[in-house]
């Protein structure tokens, strides 16, 4: 059987840039209608404050495994500091300003100095660490806790609020050390590396949230809880999520015991 062979006319020079013109401008547009689309967290505060926090809450045992002594072990300097309010968006993390009002051990920043406190959260898709894809192609976009299961359940720091440390200064690969500043400071690994100073002051800012009363998605690998979100703003307002009236307690007396032991 024969087959009659198939070509397509010779374009002419005019329509071929014609065309190449309409392409052009096709993908610019929808380059600059994704550019306007997105929101830079990184240079906006007001979305920043208002973006929904995953709120993951500490299990009692986490609770209830940490000493003073621990505490010492993982940190090099330890100080009273007030969070001033100004902070920025990071590669997985939040860049927060704190002024330094005591130091307690340990050699760095003096008193009246500032540093900038990397905060261990990111920004990606509601569930996109759990979800079958991992995609980051929704519009919905949450901060959740990029630390491990020790902090779990800290929230971002407050505006104004004055709190113990417990820091290690961040490392920086040789190369770059002449040229960042060196007043960064990475917080330890503990649900108690960032206390407020006042626990005893006030009343309660611990949330609890029932895991059981959670919904839940059944995915290839197991159960996915639906965590609760709250603008970043709300979650702020909290010392801690916890997943018990019983964890609640040994967050608070916890921190009490380790502001006694630490400043008197």
């Amino acid at each position: 059987m024969a087959y009659k062979g198939f070509a397509l006319p010779r374009m002419r020079p005019r329509t071929f840039w014609i065309l190449m013109a309409c392409l052009l401008a096709v993908c610019a547009g929808a380059g600059l209608g994704l550019r306007a689309s997105a929101t830079g967290y990184a240079k906006d505060p007001t979305s920043l404050a208002a973006i929904a926090f995953e709120a993951m809450p500490s299990s009692d045992a986490v609770l209830e495994e940490v000493a003073t002594g621990d505490l010492e072990g993982m940190s090099s300097l330890v100080v009273v500091g007030r969070f001033t309010g100004q902070r920025t968006y990071v590669y997985q993390a939040l860049k927060s300003e704190v002024e330094i009002e005591g130091v307690v051990r340990g050699i760095g920043p003096g008193v009246g100095e500032t540093i900038w406190l990397y905060e261990p959260y990111a920004i990606g898709e509601p569930g996109a660490l759990r979800a079958e894809s991992g995609g980051y192609f929704s519009d919905g976009r949450v901060l959740r806790s990029t630390a491990d299961c020790l902090a779990w359940g800290t929230p971002p720091m407050r505006k104004d609020q004055s709190y113990l440390l417990f820091l290690n200064e961040k490392a920086y690969p040789a190369e770059l050390e002449g040229s960042l500043p060196m007043q960064t400071y990475l917080l330890a690994e503990s649900a108690y590396s960032r206390i407020p100073t006042d626990v005893d002051n006030v009343a309660s800012r611990v949330e609890v949230i029932q895991m059981d009363e959670l919904d839940t998605i059944e995915r290839s690998w197991g159960t996915e809880f639906v965590l609760p979100s709250m603008p970043l703003y709300e979650a702020e307002k909290y010392d801690q999520f916890v997943q018990s009236e019983e964890g609640a307690g040994t967050y608070e007396e916890t921190c009490r015991k380790i502001l006694r032991d630490e400043l008197g």
